[in-house]
């Protein structure tokens, strides 16, 4: 998640611009979501 968040910041210091920017914060999206429901399914459990 942290190499994801960094590469997203990179690529937006060099062109903020770049489709690849976003492309790469829907998958850091998708990292956060998924750490999300499993600390959600953790308290659950607990």
């Amino acid at each position: 998640m942290e190499y994801t968040r960094q590469m997203m910041y990179r690529a937006y210091e060099n062109n903020p611009k770049d489709p690849r920017v976003l492309k790469i914060s829907q998958s850091l999206d998708v990292l956060l979501n998924e750490l999300s429901r499993q600390e959600r399914k953790k308290e659950i459990e607990n």
